[in-house]
């Protein structure tokens, strides 16, 4: 007779990356998208800070779309951030590389999150580009109040297949939102045609 073995972590932790993977390419809204990705983050593992930014290619800026911060930090997880040269928000958008702080509550590049580090004790840092075929769709920070803490090459493999199908599914998003806005010349055409078709003379 065959024993049911328990699940390892390992196996507790590839159900768990099936799942979101298998959710990022089924769902089609930008907000669930997101929330998914924040849940699963914050689910897998050990982060006292999840952010999550879209990046504005025309204007340069990143909205952030949400996260988790400790305290009462909820409305800074929602602001625009402006990129500036020499900034970390910049630098990771503009070399879409992943970048690691070993304590963000020091780093002078990184603006308005230095002080938010301050008032959360965040110490080391991640910053992880959202990226798809060369184009940045924004980017994830992960801080723990570890100073210097980085990621084993397992976890950093996980976050890499995650975020790059969740900029995988945005770029789909993005490309029907496109092609839905693109006036089509000849509509206006055909319907004024089809209207005379119907008139008596």
């Amino acid at each position: 007779m065959v024993q049911n073995k328990e699940p390892t972590l390992h196996d507790k932790q590839l159900v768990a990356l099936g799942r979101i993977l298998q959710t990022l390419r089924e769902q089609g809204k930008t907000d669930a998208l997101i929330d998914a990705v924040i849940q699963y983050i914050r689910t897998e593992f050990n982060y006292t800070l999840i952010w999550i930014g879209l990046y504005n290619d025309e204007e340069h800026y990143i909205s952030g779309k949400g996260g988790v911060a400790p305290g009462r930090e909820a409305a800074f997880l929602y602001q625009r951030f402006s990129l500036n040269p020499g900034d970390l928000l910049e630098q990771v958008v503009s070399q879409q590389r992943p970048l690691a702080v070993a304590d963000l509550r020091m780093e002078l590049r990184a603006g308005e999150w230095q002080s938010l580090a301050e008032s959360c004790n965040i110490q080391a840092a991640l910053f992880f580009p959202v990226r798809y075929q060369e184009q940045c769709y924004g980017v994830v920070i992960l801080g723990s109040t570890l100073w210097g803490a980085t990621p084993r090459t397992d976890v950093k493999a996980r976050l890499s297949m995650v975020l790059g199908e969740l900029a995988l599914a945005l770029s789909r998003i993005y490309a029907e939102q496109q092609r839905q806005q693109i006036k089509r010349p000849d509509q206006p055409l055909l319907s004024l045609l089809e209207r005379l078709g119907h008139l008596d003379s």
